[in-house]
């Protein structure tokens, strides 16, 4: 089994290209550039990083601009490349399940680069150097965040209950039907039939 999945990265590229706000996502969920696999792909990635970090609008012709400007373009695969990342992509809703995929690859190369390094060596080792070896591999997948635990704190905070102010409208049956009023953060739609 491959230890990368590499529609998995266009797709998470992909996703941020088409709907840029999904880089907020990828930060939620500790999205760094070491899980991605494949050079293009790192290279991509942290240019958008770059690129949100200092509040630029994230799109291809920024993408470009800021790939030619570090001398990046062709490392990243050229224009070609990076606008084909958007065809990978079946919807950006799935962005979650892709990020979780990455990471939990990302977790598994980390255990085995560290293993591989040692193998050669494990015959030799005491019993120390094991214990030491299997703290190692702990503190590697410990230091791995897992998405479905930080899904889970995330859901938490959105489950506080303290109720948020609210707007109230004027409309007494509208402020009823709503809680007190309209709530920030909320999308509320009024419909009715002529």
């Amino acid at each position: 089994m491959a230890l990368y999945n590499l529609y998995a990265e266009q797709s998470v590229l992909g996703s941020i290209l088409i709907e840029p706000e999904s880089i907020l996502v990828a930060n939620q969920f500790n999205l760094c550039v070491n899980d991605f696999f494949h050079p293009q792909h790192k290279i991509i990635y942290n240019c958008i990083k770059k690129m949100h970090d200092s509040g630029d609008a994230i799109d291809f012709v920024t993408l470009k601009h800021n790939l030619e400007k570090a001398d990046f373009l062709e490392k990243a695969g050229g224009v070609s490349y990076f606008t084909s990342l958007t065809s990978a992509v079946p919807t950006t809703k799935n962005i979650y399940y892709h990020i979780k995929i990455l990471k939990e690859l990302a977790t598994k190369r980390n255990i085995y680069n560290l293993i591989s390094d040692r193998a050669k060596t494990i015959k030799k080792m005491d019993g120390q150097d094991m214990i030491k070896l299997a703290n190692e591999v702990k503190a590697t997948v410990l230091d791995s965040p897992c998405v479905d635990d930080l899904f889970v704190d995330a859901s938490d905070i959105s489950l506080d209950t303290t109720p948020s102010p609210s707007i109230e409208t004027g409309f007494a049956p509208l402020d009823a039907a709503t809680s007190g009023g309209l709530n920030f953060g909320t999308l509320t739609v009024l419909t009715g039939s002529p």
